[in-house]
């Protein structure tokens, strides 16, 4: 199981929320950071940016029994 900063890290080389989403090219105001709100929306938000980059790539392999 992965987290969303662990998959920042392993696609985008980022585990800090506001690089990420620079990398991502995911707007981020940094005077809204560290809001409960605003860094769950944003977290929310490249998680699903990294799920639809993966199944643009073809996604994860199948598990093998």
């Amino acid at each position: 199981m992965f987290d969303t900063a662990t998959l920042a890290g392993f696609m985008y080389g980022q585990t800090v929320l506001v690089k990420a989403c620079q990398v991502a090219k995911i707007p981020f105001d940094g005077k809204q950071a560290h809001s409960a709100l605003y860094d769950t929306e944003r977290t929310a938000e490249l998680f699903c940016a990294m799920v639809n980059r993966l199944k643009d790539l073809g996604g994860f392999p199948p598990l093998s029994d």
